[in-house]
């Protein structure tokens, strides 16, 4: 999810970043100056539509070694709020809102 963005939801169309487009996206843009990173993974599927249907493939290395795939990454804060109010009895001696 980009940090500019108001509505966590647009992270749902955000999967790929395409390497040759991803440095002018504004979706991926800052990322891809300053927030690379490696991804280690077992492997991945990769989907090939035959016909109608589609057909998963399994990716990875035939030594069992990680994949070391290229990534961008990026911050995003959730802001939630926990209502509190008097503590239960086991808590009462703990918490300090009891005062």
């Amino acid at each position: 999810i980009p940090f500019w963005a108001e509505d966590p939801s647009i992270g749902n169309r955000l999967i790929n970043a395409r390497a040759e487009t991803a440095h002018a996206k504004p979706s991926f843009r800052e990322a891809f100056k300053r927030r690379r990173c490696v991804i280690p993974a077992s492997g991945f599927y990769e989907w090939r539509t035959v016909g109608s249907q589609k057909q998963p493939y399994a990716i990875g290395q035939d030594t069992g070694r990680p994949l070391l795939l290229a990534g961008l990454w990026e911050s995003w804060t959730v802001l939630s709020q926990v209502p509190s109010g008097r503590p239960a009895g086991y808590l009462r001696d703990i918490d300090d809102a009891s005062e």
